[in-house]
């Protein structure tokens, strides 16, 4: 029983320690890349109870919703990833453009809180949008380019809800990264 008892023995071990570190290695990568969404160019962090849903429209890359509003189709609160590609203009430039849309379809509507962050390396734009009245809505918007190819985060929700998803707008938005 002495030294094939003890080869088969260490055999087996190394064998159940290789599977289990491969098994673990893919549980593991699994679990690390499960609330991340993974994009063409592109990635940004899923918050936890919110799932995401891919667009027909191409310029809309990836919405994120809450599961709850999934379940009952009442979407009030979401997070898109939008994307275009426009040459010939820098990151102020379509930041202006933006806001200049903003109050044209909403003169009524506040831009605050604009300031200049880096994202993934990359400089951003964000600014909030508030309107009160029929219309309450608050919404954070960050702008990222990468050569002529702009991303615009838009996240919106209720006014009520501004204070329970302010934060969770500004860490999704801060966790985008190109590549």
């Amino acid at each position: 029983m002495g030294k094939k008892y003890l080869s088969f023995t260490l055999k087996y071990i190394v064998f159940v320690l290789a599977v289990a570190l491969v098994v673990f290695g893919i549980f593991w990568q699994k679990v690390s890349n499960t609330n991340r969404y993974q994009g063409d160019n592109f990635s940004i962090q899923v918050p936890g109870g919110w799932v995401t849903k891919e667009s027909q429209n191409p310029q809309i890359l990836v919405t994120l919703i809450t599961q709850e509003e999934e379940q009952t189709q009442n979407v009030n609160s979401y997070i898109a990833v939008n994307f275009e590609k426009v040459k010939g203009k820098n990151l102020n430039q379509e930041t202006e453009d933006i806001k200049t849309s903003i109050k044209e379809g909403l003169p009524q509507a506040k831009i605050e809180n604009e300031e200049d962050m880096f994202v993934g390396g990359n400089l951003a734009k964000f600014m909030e949008v508030k309107l009160s009245g029929d219309q309450n809505f608050a919404s954070l918007f960050m702008v990222v380019s990468k050569g002529d190819s702009f991303y615009i985060i838009t996240s919106y929700t209720s006014a009520d809800k501004w204070g329970q998803y302010k934060d969770l707008f500004y860490k999704t938005a801060e966790s985008f990264k190109l590549g």
